[in-house]
Parts: C-alpha cells; sequence; structure tokens
C-alpha cells in the first residue's frame, strides 16, 4: 500500500509544490527534507516555509571535468556501473535570487508531513537497498527523480482527466498569477516567492 502511495504521491506533491510555492521543476525534484521546516511549532505559528537553495539536474561529465565541481554540491553515483556520459547533481541554482525563502500554506505543510510517513514506510520496506538520500521527491527507492518522470505522470493525469493540454511548468506560470492577484500587484513581493530576478 505504501509503495503504491508513493509512486502516485510524487506527483501529487510535486503538484502542490509547483503552485503553493512557485517552485521550478530542478526545485522541486532537487528539495531535500533538511529545507523544509514544518514542525508543529512552525504550522502553529504560520510559519512553515521551504528553503529553496539547490535543484537537480543531468549535467554533462566533460562540463564537470572542464569546470570543476565548484555549484555542484553532489553527484549521485551512477547506476550498477553505468558508462552514461551525463551525471546526475544538485547544484546552486544559476541566478542569486532562485535563493529564497518561500511561505508554505499550512494544508501544504500537512500534506508533506504525511508524505514523509509515507516514504519512511517505504524505506522501511527496501530497508538496506533504500538510497537515503533525504529527498522530497524521490523514486521508491530513495534515487533522485528527474523531471520527466514527473512529466510523464503529468501527461498521463492530462489525458485521463480530459484537462488542458499544459506543460508542467504552467503550474509554476499559475502560481505566480494568483499571488500578483492576492498582493494586488506587489511584484517585488512575488518576486521574492518566486525567485525571478
Amino acid at each position: 500500500q505504501a509503495l503504491d502511495n508513493c509512486q502516485d504521491g510524487k506527483l501529487y506533491i510535486a503538484i502542490n509544490l509547483a503552485f503553493a510555492c512557485s517552485m521550478r521543476m530542478g526545485e522541486i525534484t532537487g528539495l531535500t527534507w533538511d529545507c523544509l521546516h514544518i514542525a508543529d511549532e512552525d504550522i502553529a505559528n504560520d510559519n512553515a516555509y521551504v528553503w529553496i537553495e539547490k535543484e537537480l539536474t543531468r549535467v554533462d561529465q566533460r562540463a564537470i571535468d572542464a569546470l570543476g565541481e565548484k555549484d555542484i554540491l553532489f553527484v549521485f553515483p551512477r547506476l550498477m556501473g553505468g558508462k552514461s556520459s551525463t551525471r546526475l547533481v544538485l547544484k546552486k541554482p544559476k541566478t542569486e535570487s532562485s535563493i529564497r525563502k518561500v511561505w508554505l500554506p499550512k494544508t501544504v505543510a500537512y500534506i508533506l508531513r504525511k508524505w514523509k510517513e509515507e516514504q519512511e514506510e517505504v524505506k522501511s520496506f527496501f530497508g538496506d537497498e533504500y538510497y537515503n538520500y533525504n529527498l522530497v521527491v524521490a523514486l521508491p527507492n530513495g534515487r533522485p527523480c528527474e523531471s520527466r518522470v514527473i512529466e510523464k505522470e503529468f501527461n498521463k493525469l492530462k489525458e485521463k482527466l480530459n484537462l488542458p493540454n499544459v506543460v508542467f511548468h504552467s503550474l509554476r506560470h499559475s502560481s505566480t498569477t494568483y499571488k500578483l492577484k492576492l498582493n494586488k500587484g506587489d511584484i517585488k513581493a512575488t518576486q521574492g516567492d518566486t525567485g525571478h530576478a
């Protein structure tokens, strides 16, 4: 049961983070639990938030060799000695303005806490075969979940529910629009949430 929920839950979590927090796909897939502040006290004081400081991306190994690991925080090990010319990494965002603190609505904070519980169940199911990278959105075995996985699930959901044919990134655009409406056009306040320069 927990494993099935974990499979379906990735998209649900990603949609909530994209819409409520105006997060980019790489920021969602690179988010780690230590960057979420969703303790009882945080939620009770309406001060739950996410600290966005990294993103998951695929980088050409030659670029890493040539440029070094200056902005790279972590390089994920290859699976079973694979020989791919690219590597999955957690890296700093492209711009300083992308590093930001975004307030979390209580509903999303509770969704994330429930997700953490489900992830812990899956972790115990996999035992020693679980790759614990502390990722919020991960494959059931703990490995990083690339954007193409979320986008594929998003496309299936659109087809199944006959939804408009928009891309996942449209959720971030909608989030930005709603935030502008809510704060009566305060562009600076919205920029703080969205990480736009």
